[in-house]
């Protein structure tokens, strides 16, 4: 059975660019958007891994991250955080914007624009 992967993101086109990539690899991938009931999507699908963008209208991906995290259904779900924003010092960049300086960092973070080989390195490599 292939590793299922969920993207959230505002931008349709990222999130399409993002699922064919991994659909190509073998993954099985589902995604969404920001206006849909995202917790409730997640919680029925069950991915291995979730990849989210933190700067969406209408709801805060960080605020969402923090859901995730904290939330015993997601405890063995990779969760990668995919920003345009964010510099190498993404961790002490997150804590400053939460106002949290007990963050806990994502498994992983993904710089738009994404880079396609290093993406899919990223992926196979958490989900191996």
């Amino acid at each position: 059975m292939p590793k299922k992967v969920a993207i959230i993101d505002d931008e349709v086109d990222i999130r399409l660019y993002l699922a064919a990539m991994l659909e190509d690899k073998g993954y099985a991938t589902s995604t969404i958007s920001h206006t849909e009931p995202i917790l409730e999507r997640l919680l029925a699908e069950k991915p291995d891994l979730v990849i989210l963008d933190i700067m969406m209208p209408g709801i805060s991906g960080l605020s969402l991250y923090k859901q995730l995290r904290g939330n015993p259904a997601f405890a063995s779900a990779k969760l990668a955080i995919l920003s345009g924003m964010l510099t190498g010092a993404a961790r002490e960049e997150l804590a400053e914007l939460t106002g949290d300086p007990d963050f806990t960092s994502p498994d992983v973070f993904i710089a738009k624009p994404v880079n396609v080989e290093e993406f899919l390195r990223t992926v196979d490599m958490l989900l191996s």
